[in-house]
């Protein structure tokens, strides 16, 4: 009984790691990043961060955290506006 379960479930549970890894790879490391490196050098005139656009992996965590958290408060803004 157990087996029949575990058989049924087991493709269940990896479908769903793979839709999470696939949300959390496109809406955080894309998207967020993206949106949150053009806001970040267009607030500092260029002048940070200093890695390149495809150069996430260079940056220090606290540095790569606030550039993710300019992007998610951006589409929150847009969301936000333009649901209202």
């Amino acid at each position: 009984m157990i087996e029949s379960v575990e058989f049924f479930f087991k493709p269940l549970v990896m479908l769903g790691r793979l839709l999470l890894w696939l949300v959390w790879e496109l809406c955080i490391e894309v998207v967020a990043w993206a949106i949150g490196w053009v806001v970040c050098k267009t607030i500092t005139f260029g002048k940070w961060p200093n890695a390149k656009f495809n150069e996430r992996e260079n940056l220090d965590w606290f540095e790569a955290a606030i550039v993710f958290t300019a992007g998610f408060a951006t589409i929150f803004m847009l969301v936000y506006f333009v649901a209202a």
